[in-house]
């Protein structure tokens, strides 16, 4: 095939921040990734977890937080983030990918979101509050490959 726009898709991205256009012959989603009991938290603010760690919430504390499951997601691979925004109060989320200082912010309007994102160097999952009084409760966070060739916008 020689329609690149046709082939790549290059008239329209996925997901909810546009960072990647689907090759229009593919792009199967693997297994789900994220095991919730996997989830560790951080920072001085660090966000709390219900039961079964699959609902998380960021509180409103001036203070850094973070999540992350340690080596789901290694370089050079594409991803599909998903997740759902229960409840929003103030801030923003980050979820890392690439390198070390390299995020994609996330929306947090309540409802259900999804973003692609390549890899990370250490293979960590991890988002981030941004800016560090950010309240609000997230779930239903899913990363699964994305097998085809995935192009991504810079």
């Amino acid at each position: 095939k020689t329609n690149l726009v046709s082939w790549w898709g290059l008239d329209s991205g996925v997901g909810d921040v546009i960072t990647h256009v689907a090759d229009e012959n593919g792009g199967l989603l693997g297994s789900e990734l994220v095991v919730n009991d996997d989830w560790t938290a951080g920072g001085d603010g660090a966000p709390t977890f219900n039961g079964d760690k699959s609902v998380i919430t960021f509180s409103s504390d001036s203070e850094d937080s973070w999540v992350q499951i340690s080596s789901i997601i290694p370089a050079g691979k594409v991803y599909k983030f998903s997740y759902t925004i229960d409840s929003y109060t103030t801030g923003g989320l980050g979820v890392w990918h690439t390198t070390a200082s390299n995020f994609i912010t996330m929306p947090v309007t309540v409802g259900e979101h999804s973003l692609y994102i390549q890899g990370r160097t250490s293979g960590n999952l991890l988002i981030d509050d941004t800016p560090d009084d950010t309240e609000l409760v997230i779930s239903n966070i899913s990363c699964k490959e994305v097998s085809g060739n995935y192009g991504r916008l810079i």
